[in-house]
């Protein structure tokens, strides 16, 4: 029997073996959660899901600072100075901030997301960042 361990809080995985030396309980009250396989897993661990993925199937996942940096110096500046800029409904105006807003509390952006997706198109199509921008931040 393999065992799997992560952090319930990240799904950071911290250990794999075939050797366990405390109960779920224990791992439960250490903020741990383990999970049993009948062979060793193959793979790569993905901390959202907490299962084994193929390796071409994990997401890309990006450092805050990772991110912002896939926009051009120019971009970013329309992007977190879009308060001033004219022509923005309220609708548009809200859904940027609500963006925006919810990138400052992720600890690490998921480029898989359906919500970075959404964001990411929602720039493009407001005019924050060039057509084909949403595909390119997205390699």
């Amino acid at each position: 029997m393999w065992y799997a361990i992560w952090d319930t809080a990240t799904g950071r995985l911290l250990s794999l073996g075939t050797k366990m030396d405390l109960t779920p309980s224990d791992l439960a009250l250490r903020g741990m959660a383990v999970r049993e396989y009948r062979d060793q897993p193959t793979g790569v661990w993905d901390p959202d899901t907490r299962e084994f993925v193929n390796a071409g199937a994990q997401r890309k996942v990006l450092s805050k600072l990772e991110f912002v940096r896939k926009f051009t110096p120019a971009e970013r500046v329309e992007i977190f100075d879009f308060r001033n800029r004219p022509g923005l409904n309220s609708e548009a105006r809200r859904n940027l901030n609500r963006f925006l807003e919810e990138l400052k509390i992720v600890e690490v952006v998921d480029l898989g997301s359906t919500e970075v997706q959404a964001g990411l198109q929602m720039l493009e199509t407001l005019g924050f960042i060039a057509p084909g921008r949403a595909q390119e931040i997205l390699k």
